[in-house]
């Protein structure tokens, strides 16, 4: 839901490979975050927080890739 609440400007594209999970991420539109709840966020998740590669190298063995 907090990607929902980012703006009009975004579109989540909910990556998927069940109808099970695809529904669950659909039911993502019936939560409500209080103020509180994007302070806490926020807080715990500065911007930046997350940064640098998806993977070690060590990791990237095997994963998918499209470029």
């Amino acid at each position: 839901r907090w990607v929902l609440d980012q703006g009009a400007h975004l579109i989540p594209i909910p990556g998927t490979r069940s109808s099970e999970h695809l529904a669950i991420n659909a039911g993502a539109n019936a939560i409500h975050l209080s103020d509180e709840d994007h302070a806490e966020i926020r807080n715990l998740l500065p911007p930046g927080f997350a940064h640098g590669s998806r993977y070690t190298e060590a990791q990237a063995v095997g994963v998918e890739a499209y470029c």
